[in-house]
């Protein structure tokens, strides 16, 4: 049985790059007169060798490229860039390149190296990608992201293919925007469904009371399967024998825009399970400093033998640059994990929302208007277009109720504003003024809500006060039942 042990940042398979501007010069090579990088070929110890290759190319349809090949194990090829700028500090850029392999054999991998330089040419800091193993011959793109700390104006980008292969590399570039699969769900997660052997958002981490797991015996593992899929062919099989060991699965490269609402899901099936079982997770908020601003920890159902879907929609905390997603699959059980979700919530605007609004009088010293009772009136105004009546019907069964609200959008100063009531009949119809009742609706000043769209003042809680005082520009709503 093939075990895998997924690294953060691998390589994503067979997606289609939308570029908003490549920062490596010339790194499709398309222009013949521009600049190419300069390469390198080695084994481990440092010297060169006939076992391995590295050359630009022209493929069939023109296309011009860079041919890496290694006969040995121990073999590396290198490719650098110099002298890259146009950075912005305080942004996450995407280092991706697209993978050809022809032939791959041995420890097979890919990574690479970015190295930050300040204007002076004086080295701020280097990142290095994990190695990511090549195990597949169909065209790959590698993807890594990075931090752009303060005073950098430069940057050296340095690629490394390593073991047996023969792989063509093509189209380097790095930019701020990530690649785009064209989910049309919204989904931000590039392989929700595993159906790529490319796990660049997973970081998946065996553990054993709570110890990195490094035995490979076979007895805590993760691997694409077939058994058990949701959609697709494909979902992730978390495999426990221990029942205190845990394959931690890590969302660490989520893309994150804007505060507004999001929902997180996934499917999972639990075939068989011994013991203490449980499947839980967590949502983490971080601020652009990579300090957390708050958790949320959902909880899944541990039926056996059945699929279930843990499902969490939130709004992210005020301040948050970044989201992070941790699954746990812990004790002793068979789990299989499929279409992972992660994204923006389009909230739909309702049609017609105002209908049952009237305008029932209006000077110009206020407008007096009708508002169906589960609307939250704003804090100032009238809505658009919202017709004249002369009169709010009424239409209820015995011991029945039905509430609206009436509001007093005022244009000068009101004081010890209040309701009174008489009989309402029509026809043999009669609502006592006794059955008649409200309350003042006040508004309360919302200053870090969940969902960002309702900051500031909102209507909510229902007053004791038998009058109140109207100021201009502000809208007075009573609740009446």
């Amino acid at each position: 049985m093939k075990k895998i042990f997924l690294s953060a940042f691998l390589l994503l398979l067979a997606v289609s790059f939308c570029c908003a501007a490549n920062l490596v010069p010339n790194g499709d090579l398309e222009n013949q007169s521009g600049p190419k990088p300069y390469m390198r070929k080695f084994m481990k110890d440092g010297n060169d060798s006939p076992l391995i290759k590295t050359s630009f190319i022209t493929e069939d349809g023109g296309n011009r490229a860079m041919l890496m090949e290694s006969q040995s194990v121990d073999g590396v090829t290198e490719i650098n860039y110099q002298s890259i700028t146009g950075m912005e500090a305080g942004k996450m850029y995407y280092v991706w390149f697209k993978l050809k392999p022809i032939s791959i054999g041995e420890n097979a991998r890919a990574s690479c190296r970015i190295t930050l330089y300040n204007a002076d040419g004086k080295f701020i800091k280097h990142y290095f990608s994990p190695a990511s193993p090549i195990k597949d011959i169909e065209v790959q793109d590698f993807l890594y992201p990075f931090d752009v700390p303060a005073e950098t104006a430069k940057a050296q980008l340095t690629l490394w293919l390593g073991g047996v292969q023969k792989t063509v590399v093509d189209n380097v570039s790095i930019d701020s925007v990530l690649p785009s699969l064209g989910n049309t769900d919204g989904n931000l997660i590039f392989n929700g469904s595993f159906e790529s052997p490319a796990m660049l958002e997973y970081y998946i981490r065996p553990t054993y009371e709570g110890k990195d797991y490094k035995e490979n015996d076979g007895k805590v593992y993760t691997e694409r399967d077939t058994l058990k899929v949701k959609s697709g062919k494909y979902s992730l099989l978390c495999s426990s024998e221990l029942e205190k060991a845990t394959n931690e699965i890590n969302l660490n490269v989520l893309p994150y825009v804007k505060p507004v609402k999001h929902r997180f899901s996934v499917s999972y099936f639990i075939g068989s399970a011994e013991g203490k079982v449980r499947f839980a997770g967590r949502i983490t908020y971080w601020d652009k400093n990579r300090k957390v601003l708050g958790y949320q920890f959902p909880e899944g159902d541990v039926t056996p033998g059945k699929w279930h879907e843990m499902k969490l929609e939130f709004f992210p905390p005020a301040g948050t640059a970044r989201i992070s997603i941790t699954l746990w699959p812990n004790g002793k059980m068979k789990l299989w994990l499929d279409d992972i979700y992660f994204g923006e919530i389009k909230e739909k605007a309702v049609a017609n929302q105002s209908a049952g609004a009237f305008v029932l009088a209006q000077n110009s010293d206020f407008v007096l208007w009708k508002e169906v009772p589960y609307l939250k009136p704003p804090v100032q105004g009238v809505p658009d277009g919202i017709k004249q009546s002369a009169a709010v019907a009424l239409s209820a069964a015995a011991n029945e109720l039905e509430p609206f609200q009436l509001i007093v959008s005022s244009k000068k100063k009101f004081t010890n504003l209040h309701l009174s009531f008489t009989d309402l009949k029509s026809g043999a119809g009669v609502i006592p003024a006794e059955n008649l009742s409200y309350k003042i609706t006040g508004f309360i000043n919302l200053k870090n809500p969940d969902n960002p769209a309702i900051k500031g003042l909102n209507a909510d809680p229902l007053l004791p006060d038998r009058f109140a005082e109207a100021a201009p520009g502000r809208n007075l709503p009573f609740y009446v039942a």
